[in-house]
């Protein structure tokens, strides 16, 4: 989901045991759309309960934790 206000987008992702290529997704997108373009891009990650490294991975974004139920739940919680 990705919505544009001020110039800016903001990019939603959610990660469940992402932990192992996260990073290189999140730094490729960045690298395609954002560096290219020249557009301020916003990372928010919702974290649905990962039982690996994902949460380090991601530490230094905005983390949106919750119990784990998949993309649907995902979305309906994204939606509120």
């Amino acid at each position: 989901m990705m919505s544009k206000a001020a110039g800016a987008i903001d990019v939603v992702v959610p990660a469940h045991n992402e932990g192992a290529s996260i990073g290189d997704t999140l730094r490729d997108f960045y690298s395609i759309v954002a560096v290219q373009n020249h557009i301020p891009i916003r990372f928010v990650v919702c974290e649905d309960g990962s039982t690996d490294d994902t949460v380090p991975v991601i530490e230094r974004l905005r983390v949106c934790p919750k119990t784990s139920g998949g993309i649907t739940k995902f979305s309906e919680h994204e939606a509120d």
